[in-house]
């Protein structure tokens, strides 16, 4: 505006055009102002949800705050970004953190059940706690959610070689 004041005396056309621009510009901005705004609404709901399930859960939160501070200071397309990345991560702790925590729960009862030690699999479900501990819901459950099936392989495995020894030292004798 203040261009087409100082250029548009000499050529009028031409300051026309950068009022018209300018209008556009204003326009186009006060449409992502609204946008924004509807996109932060929806993100600060997935976020309360999310702290609701998940109370150690920061990185929403966080996400949404400094999405929030990127709007404050005028940057509405960062802080668009923000709020998406808030959801998004509120998202997967709202799908994923119950199911990895009983994933967990049952790794765990399963492995104080167990016979054999199975180290690998210990670690497996410590990896899964700090997946979980780290607000990755859906790592966390991918790791927990194979022991079961790992504990009765290990298991059949572990028959089948005590068949084994039992034959062969039949053998031998």
């Amino acid at each position: 505006v203040m261009t087409a004041r100082e250029e548009g005396h000499r050529d009028p056309i031409w300051g026309m055009r950068l009022l018209d621009e300018a209008e556009e510009d204003i326009e186009r901005t006060l449409s992502l102002a609204g946008d924004v705004e509807e996109i932060k609404a929806h993100s600060l709901d997935a976020v309360n949800t999310a702290e609701e399930l998940a109370p150690i859960a920061k990185r929403p939160r966080k996400a949404w705050d400094m999405g929030q501070r990127e709007v404050e200071l005028g940057s509405l397309r960062e802080g668009e970004s923000l709020f998406r990345e808030a959801k998004k991560r509120a998202d997967e702790i709202i799908e994923w953190w119950s199911k990895a925590e009983a994933a967990i729960r049952e790794g765990a009862a399963l492995l104080a059940k167990s016979e054999h030690a199975q180290e690998s699999l210990d670690e497996l479900l410590s990896d899964a706690r700090k997946k979980l501990n780290a607000e990755k819901p859906k790592e966390a459950y991918e790791f927990a959610i194979v022991i079961p099936d790992q504990l009765s392989a290990s298991g059949d495995a572990m028959e089948i070689a005590e068949d084994s020894v039992k034959v062969a030292a039949r053998q031998l004798k």
